[in-house]
């Protein structure tokens, strides 16, 4: 099992709220631990406060960057990818800890939200594409120009928490790839640690 302590640093007093919460839900075993950390990292709640994952993790558990990749079909798609995030952790042997997702384009992100109604999906995409149209005078001359800015207004990133194996989402939520500017081969990065 990894542990993860949140250190602020020397410019911040006080710990992340949600690193406390997850300290104080793994005090019994912080107390019984004699810390030798391995990894160094930035917090993921805050940029100032380090993490130290300490050494009760086994070697190579978690350790390892995974690939899924993603084949949309449409210019713009929400893809879910849940079950694809959910079979990484479940391989990466980390029973309690942290689920980075990744999407490495510039045109396409990731986000979490409702996976029971499809209509869900299609309203975001109606939303962003009215608000952001693919035509309106922009200055980049890829003609891609409205996927780069939804692709920066939606984010490249989530993190799950991970509890008993298995992602902590909540009982309508779901990863998905945000494609917005297919139809494309993509790559989804994940890192459980």
């Amino acid at each position: 099992m990894a542990l993860f302590l949140c250190y602020p640093s020397r410019m911040h007093a006080d710990i992340h709220p949600a690193c406390l919460d997850m300290n104080r839900r793994h005090l019994p075993h912080v107390l019984r631990v004699r810390f030798s950390p391995l990894r160094f990292s930035t917090c993921l709640f805050h940029p100032h406060y380090a993490i130290i994952a300490t050494d009760q993790m086994q070697d190579g558990e978690g350790d390892a960057v995974k690939e899924i990749r993603v084949s949309t079909k449409s210019r713009t798609e929400l893809v879910d990818i849940t079950r694809e995030v959910q079979k990484e952790v479940a391989e990466s042997g980390v029973q309690d800890g942290i689920c980075h997702i990744y999407v490495p384009h510039t045109t396409a992100g990731v986000t979490i939200n409702e996976n029971a109604d499809p209509s869900v999906r299609e309203d975001i995409l109606m939303e962003l594409n009215k608000t952001i149209p693919f035509q309106d005078n922009y200055k980049h001359l890829e003609g891609n120009a409205a996927a780069h800015i939804k692709a920066t207004i939606v984010g490249s990133s989530e993190t799950v928490p991970v509890e008993g194996g298995r992602l902590a989402l909540g009982t309508w939520q779901g990863v998905f790839f945000c494609e917005f500017d297919g139809p494309r081969s993509r790559r989804v990065l994940t890192k459980v640690v």
